[in-house]
């Protein structure tokens, strides 16, 4: 299938491609590729033909992008748009233009006299009930209220009824007149549809796993059941439709079952169905079904008799129509049988790998996907600010991208719009090129506003801690961040400007990084250091807590595991105060620290929500799967720690890390020392673009126990402290040394029996 897609897209089909314009061409261009872009994403997540068939979607929207242009007329947009739409072979998904109707036509059809009756009497015992007519005179909620009263008095002595669903324009009510007459209209029980539609909760991964538990599936709602009129009967029923109808659920079961039949003045109109609008721009709306029904008895495809456009002059052509058809002999009516539909089926999004370079139409898929994911499953959405405006203003960089380094430099820029530490974008030999392969064995932080080395692994080439790097390979360091800085993204100013300054440093695997470094001595030298691929740095022997005096211990949450949380509690159950050091990545135990510290019985730890995408939720971005997240029992056997607990926080506490912190402050009111946490939490998820590239966000929101906001905020120091670059170049923790002072002052003198050495 991809040999064919790209077949394609090399071929003439994509001959005309998308020039380079200025002025309002392009933006027009832009504009039109975001409305295709829109109703795409529309059918792709909602549309239920979409999961069961092999359809080449992609090749759809790339087709339509590729051959858009800001010069066109508008029709050339309707038709190109139609014709993507199209691909769908579904007459329900379709691209109408607005069209302001006059008051007669909003009326459906000219005024009718306000004594028009509502059921008027035929020859051979027929009734005709003019749901058209009636609501022109009286309006539908009359039509509602009078109908099943009527129906019930006068139609179990009737031989047939015809219903008229003639409206001549496009009516609100068409579908709902009759629905709430239901019962009255079915001779014999009959089954409606099973309705079937797309429900997401999040964005599954399409690479890999995650804990988020994303997951989308199809709901199918159960069949209706119409019972009979409480009389009973043996009437037939024909409906008389045009264009503009849409038939009420009962009438389709009731012709489904062999109980009705329909007269068409032209072809007749579909089937109604749950559909969504789409804004196109220049006036057009793409309207996308959402939902299928499933009936035990397929209904007849058309009309049982179609009326040409000359015969449909005579407005009582119809009526005699119907008459004919309840005057000839009927069919034995179907039995009633179980709903049954195909499984639908879920596969992850072709990445395209061997489209290094991908044609122009991919290209704009590459970005209509990223932002289609982004818009309807990233929820922190309001936070972007305007993703739509993102998305325009990428586009061209997309069309022009002619080179790897092009395209995966469009990529980036676009996805660094979305500004959290968990935005990535990997898979694609550029992005190496670009952000660099291998790095110096080196640690670097934002110290005093400079760029200063924390740590210096393996061979350092004369690198020591506290050195502030000025240049890197010849080029200003300034210079080589702000070259970054529109790649790379992060949650918070001071996590983007670290992560661009780390990038700055990295280059080719197994290069050597010339630094410009300056020391304690204000003195510039240079010092070259190999680089390497990132690796977790080892573990270094020793047990990850210890006393820091005799009352207080120390816990680096870096290096405690799970299995040893009790022996550490159990070594440090006379402590007055636990100081956890929370500044890196931690490995899971916030599930069991949070219980052995939950001296006020918390039982929340943190707030998620995760995106629900549906018919019902289309264009709501505050819609979602929401839960609290419990702290674990504790087990009957476990004592609770009492003493004080304080946490040291700075930029490098990052998701899980910052989770730790949401529940230790919920269990054990712990106290935060440093500078804010990076404001990224939430488990991640993926998607796939074109060139086997893969991009990585925070699919949950998650907040505090209380409800506040931690994304782009982080957990904020209620001790405010940061290092310096004297203290750093004198191997000093100034944020350790400001915690163990505030505990010492928060725990007063310590009584002479905790003072005795162990």
């Amino acid at each position: 299938m991809r040999r064919a897609v790209l077949a394609c897209l090399l071929l003439p089909c994509l001959a005309s491609p998308l020039r380079a314009a200025e002025g309002d061409s392009a933006g027009r261009r832009s504009e039109r590729v975001a409305g295709l872009c829109r109703a795409w994403t529309a059918a792709k997540y909602l549309h239920p033909d979409l999961w069961q068939s092999e359809r080449d979607w992609d090749a759809a929207f790339a087709r339509a992008a590729a051959a858009v242009g800001g010069d066109a007329p508008t029709e050339r947009y309707r038709e190109i748009a139609a014709a993507m739409l199209g691909e769908l072979g579904d007459p329900l998904t379709e691209v109408v233009a607005a069209e302001e109707p006059g008051a007669a036509e909003r009326a459906g059809g000219p005024p009718a006299a306000a004594d028009t009756p509502l059921l008027r009497e035929l020859e051979g015992g027929v009734l005709l009930a003019d749901l058209a007519g009636a609501q022109r005179a009286r309006g539908p909620y009359a039509v509602m209220r009078e109908l099943p009263a009527a129906l019930r008095q006068r139609l179990p002595r009737a031989r047939g009824l015809i219903l008229d669903f003639r409206f001549g324009a496009p009516n609100l009510w068409s579908a709902y007149l009759a629905e709430g007459a239901a019962t009255e209209l079915v001779p014999r029980a009959v089954q409606g549809a099973a309705r079937r539609w797309i429900v997401h909760w999040g964005y599954p991964p399409q690479r890999g796993g995650s804990s988020g538990g994303y997951r989308s599936g199809l709901v199918t709602s159960p069949a209706q059941v119409y019972p009979p009129a409480a009389a009973g009967g043996d009437w037939r029923i024909v409906l008389l439709v045009d264009q503009h109808s849409e038939l009420p659920e009962v009438a389709v079961a009731l012709r489904a079952a062999g109980l009705a039949k329909l007269v068409s003045e032209g072809a007749a109109p579909p089937p109604a169905a749950e559909r969504v609008p789409v804004d196109l721009g220049e006036g057009l709306t793409a309207w996308v079904r959402t939902a299928e029904a499933l009936f035990p008895a397929t209904p007849p495809p058309g009309a049982d008799v179609t009326l040409s456009v000359e015969e449909a002059k005579d407005p009582e052509a119809a009526v005699r129509a119907a008459r004919r058809l309840l005057a000839d002999p009927w069919p034995p009516p179907a039995a009633s049988a179980p709903v049954d539909g195909a499984l639908g089926t879920r596969r992850p999004d072709a990445d395209y790998p061997e489209m290094l370079v991908p044609p122009l139409g991919m290209r704009l898929l590459s970005a209509c996907r990223a932002w289609g994911v982004i818009h309807h499953f990233y929820p922190y959405l309001e936070l972007i600010g305007d993703w739509d405006g993102a998305f325009r203003d990428a586009l061209p960089d997309f069309a022009a991208a002619e080179s790897e380094d092009a395209y995966a430099r469009a990529v980036l820029a676009l996805m660094a719009q979305v500004a959290d530490g968990h935005t990535g974008v990997g898979g694609h030999p550029a992005i190496l090129r670009l952000l660099g392969a291998a790095w110096p064995q080196v640690q670097v932080r934002l110290i005093e506003g400079r760029v200063a080395v924390t740590r210096a692994d393996g061979p350092d080439g004369g690198l020591r801690v506290g050195d502030v790097v000025l240049a890197v390979d010849g080029e200003p360091l300034a210079s080589r961040i702000d070259r970054l800085l529109p790649l790379v993204t992060g949650s918070t100013e001071v996590t983007r400007r670290v992560r661009a300054a780390s990038h700055a440093l990295a280059g080719p695997a197994g290069s050597t990084a010339a630094l410009d470094v300056e020391g304690a001595d204000g003195a510039r030298r240079r010092v070259e250091v190999k680089r390497a691929a990132p690796s977790r740095p080892a573990r270094g022997p020793g047990s990850p807590w210890r006393r820091l005096t005799p009352r207080i211990g120390y816990v680096d949450l870096r290096l405690l595991e799970i299995g040893q949380v009790d022996a550490m509690l159990e070594e440090l159950r006379d402590t007055a105060a636990l100081v956890f050091d929370l500044r890196g990545y931690p490995n899971g135990t916030a599930w069991a620290l949070a219980p052995r510290r939950n001296r006020p019985g918390a039982k929340v730890g943190a707030l998620f929500r995760r995106r629900e995408l549906s018919a019902d939720s289309f264009g709501a971005p505050d819609a979602g799967y929401f839960f609290a997240q419990p702290i674990p029992e504790r087990a009957a056997e476990d004592w609770i720690y009492a003493g004080e607990t304080v946490m040291l926080i700075d930029e490098r506490a990052i998701s899980q890390a910052e989770h730790t912190g949401l529940f230790l402050e919920a269990a054990a009111g712990t106290v935060f020392v440093g500078e804010p946490t990076a404001g990224a939490n939430g488990d991640v998820t993926n998607f796939a673009l074109p060139g086997g590239i893969s991009v990585s966000f925070t699919g949950h929101d998650v907040r505090h126990a209380d409800g506040r906001q931690l994304q782009r905020v982080g957990i904020q120091p209620d001790v405010p402290v940061a290092p310096t670059l004297a203290g750093l170049r004198a191997g000093r923790d100034e944020v350790l040394e400001r915690a163990l002072a505030w505990l010492e002052d928060k725990l007063g003198p310590a009584p002479a029996a905790v003072l005795r050495p162990r």
